[in-house]
């Protein structure tokens, strides 16, 4: 089975080898109405047998040994909930995770169920804990996976639901924290059971409170009777109180046909504007309802290759605009490639569009295809929509290139060829020495990221520490798809740091002036380091201190590298090694600004949570 896990996954490996998962998720929102009632706990490891447990799984199929740890220690009793997603592979939407076994650790920290092959997710819960969570793809033949869960201190995520128009406190708004999965699709949900969301609901002033939460990244959606729905995608846990706020809202009421007038349910309708954007699933009869702000919105549909589209659609705020109607048809479609100067391919490069509202000069909305250039340079949009679009390109290195706009009739398939320059991204960089110039040539490095066991990751992030860099500063890179392309880098001894999902590498490569390195990576779990600074003339904890390593501290790993009032600072992701970690008083600005700073030998372990204990600070 080819595989491509995506952000947020876990990894599967066989003959007893490990999938660690230290982060959590929350536990079920509460009893939800079920045709499949949950199997009865079953404690610690059971024979193989040809029971009609985990999908059917026969007596020759292989098993999750599923691994429950508090604190390093085996944790007995925990109670385990195994969900199978249909269908198995993690590309095919949409999906259904259904419940299909469950059972409580034994003495040893263990529940061992017999699986079929397929893909499937397991959570964890233990009274006082923070439920654990990691999704795990089960290989073909009797292999044995092994997944490990360290469980962790339960946080809470306070807050306040506010009327955007007047400030005033909303009674009875729902709050739904779902941690991130399998993406379908830029801005769509998760790809996790339903059971496993955290929600809450607000009182008559406003606020709430969710507990049961993990230190993590989270999506957070708020909604209210009569007010538009918010959306955060990605927010951090731990954090202060968030406070939200709602639009009163209209309404649009519409059917989604086909050319023949059939009704086409299961349709994806999104309404969007210059301010807000939703989408929404037709019902068995074609149907669909959104609750929006005010506005002038577009309201387009799409369905396998086929899209519709209704321009200049009015709503004021309490009105419910009936009887729209879209009709689909043959959608259209853009390939092309993205190219440097010198003919070679840009990899990585995320592609989309937006389209005119007709009979405009402004954007109506961002298309919901969105391409990625693979190793060939070359993407295809699609289906979209008739009319004028304007595509943009984001560039690996934070750069833009903005192409002419593209008319497209229904159903015609048009091909472009971009090329762009240094002044777009520092990816655009043609490696080759000018001729004359006194300065060496810039070098680069292109290459591949996989897993320990070959299977290519779904999301790469690259930094580059800024004595490696000619510009000389730090910065990243975020790549769609298993390859990357790092150009720009000046001659000489690089590092670099790889981090793909929940795991990381570390690279050093030596580079030669105008040299194009090919190089293939492959990532391993990171593990917790932790520490404290000391202030070093009153023997006191440093607060508002700061560690930083460059190869550690990227923009997604999870940790604190600035010190509260108890001195303390943690990182999770950090790749095993000795390292010299810089630290300084003050900000992380304060690093990068060239405040004084001192340096401070590490040594993290493998396979357990590193403690480097109090790291002594000098007086200024």
């Amino acid at each position: 089975m080819a595989l491509l896990l995506l952000l947020g996954l876990g990894l599967w490996r066989s003959a007893e080898d490990e999938v660690p998962a230290s982060r959590t998720r929350p536990g079920p929102r509460g009893p939800k109405t079920s045709s499949r009632a949950r199997p009865q706990p079953v404690s610690g490891e059971r024979a193989l047998d040809d029971s009609p447990r985990s999908m059917g799984a026969p007596s020759h199929a292989g098993a999750l040994v599923v691994e429950v740890l508090s604190k390093d220690a085996p944790l007995p009793g925990a109670s385990v909930q195994l969900y199978a997603r249909q269908p198995a592979e993690l590309l095919s939407f949409p999906a259904q995770w259904i419940g299909v076994d469950s059972g409580v650790t034994g003495a040893d920290g263990r529940w061992t169920p017999p699986v079929a092959p397929g893909s499937y997710y397991v959570t964890v819960h233990a009274e006082g804990l923070a439920p654990g969570y990691v999704t795990v793809v089960q290989p073909p033949g009797p292999a044995r996976t092994r997944v490990r869960l360290n469980l962790e201190r339960a946080a809470e995520l306070s807050g306040l639901i506010l009327e955007k128009e007047t400030g005033k406190p909303i009674e009875n708004a729902e709050i739904l924290v779902t941690p991130p999965g399998v993406m379908s699709a830029p801005q769509a949900r998760p790809d996790s059971p339903e059971d496993e969301g955290l929600l809450a609901t607000s009182n008559e002033a406003g606020e709430f409170m969710l507990s049961g939460l993990a230190p993590g990244t989270y999506r957070v959606e708020a909604q209210a009777s009569g007010y538009a729905r918010v959306e955060i995608p990605v927010f951090g846990i731990p954090q202060s109180r968030l406070t939200l706020e709602l639009s009163r809202s209209g309404q649009l009421e519409g059917t989604v046909v086909h050319a023949d007038g059939a009704p086409a349910p299961g349709a994806e309708v999104s309404t969007t504007s210059s301010q807000y954007d939703a989408t929404v699933l037709t019902d068995g009869e074609g149907h669909f309802a959104i609750d929006v702000p005010p506005g002038t919105y577009t309201v387009s549909s799409r369905q396998g290759e086929e899209t519709g589209v209704l321009d200049a659609v009015a709503v004021d705020e309490g009105d419910r605009v009936r009887g729209l109607r879209v009709t689909l048809g043959a959608g259209a479609r853009l390939s092309g490639t993205m190219l440097r100067k010198d003919g070679s391919p840009v990899i990585g490069a995320k592609v989309e569009t937006w389209r005119r509202m007709a009979g405009s000069s402004g954007l109506a909305h961002r298309s919901r295809a969105l391409a990625v250039t693979d190793e060939h340079g070359a993407f295809t949009l699609g289906p979209l929509a008739p009319g004028t679009h304007v595509p943009g390109v984001a560039l690996p290195q934070r750069g833009r290139y903005r192409p002419p706009p593209v008319t497209l009739a229904a159903g015609e398939h048009a091909s472009v060829v971009w090329t762009c320059e240094p002044r777009d991204d520092v990816t655009c960089q043609v490696p080759e020495a000018t001729e004359g110039s006194a300065q060496p040539a810039l070098a680069a490095i292109r290459g591949r990221v996989l897993h320990p066991l070959g299977i290519p990751v779904g999301r790469i992030e690259v930094i580059i520490p800024s004595g490696d860099r000619k510009e000389g500063w730090n910065y990243y890179s975020d790549f769609t798809g298993d390859r990357f392309d790092l150009r720009g880098l000046a001659p000489g001894l690089k590092h670099f740091a790889v981090k793909a999902e929940d795991m990381a590498a570390t690279v050093a490569v030596e580079l030669q002036p105008g040299e194009l390195k090919e190089l293939e990576v492959t990532v391993t779990p990171g593990v917790t380091m932790k520490g404290r600074l000391i202030d070093e003339a009153s023997r006191q904890p440093l607060e508002n201190g700061w560690v930083h390593h460059p190869l550690i501290y990227m923009r997604n790993t999870m940790g604190r590298g600035g010190t509260g009032k108890d001195g303390r600072f943690s990182f999770a992701g950090v790749q095993p090694g000795e390292f010299l970690l810089k630290v300084t008083r003050g900000t992380q600005q304060g690093i990068l600004r060239g405040a004084p700073s001192t340096t401070h030998p590490v040594k993290v372990l493998p396979d357990q949570d590193n403690d480097v204990g109090d790291i002594i600070v000098p007086t200024p």
